[in-house]
């Protein structure tokens, strides 16, 4: 039996003074097979925000 995990979760905003760690930890058997991503993206409050 093979097994696939994916992980393609939605994107993370971060905005000014933000401070995060993400992490993802896959533990997988020799025959399984995975793929993930982590997405980022810098948002601002208003209009009137610089990035």
């Amino acid at each position: 039996m093979h097994l696939t995990a994916e992980w393609l979760s939605q994107e993370s905003i971060f905005y000014n003074d933000t401070m995060a760690d993400t992490q993802v930890r896959a533990d997988v058997a020799s025959d399984a097979k995975f793929i993930g991503w982590e997405i980022t993206g810098p948002g601002k409050r208003s209009e009137s925000q610089k990035m």
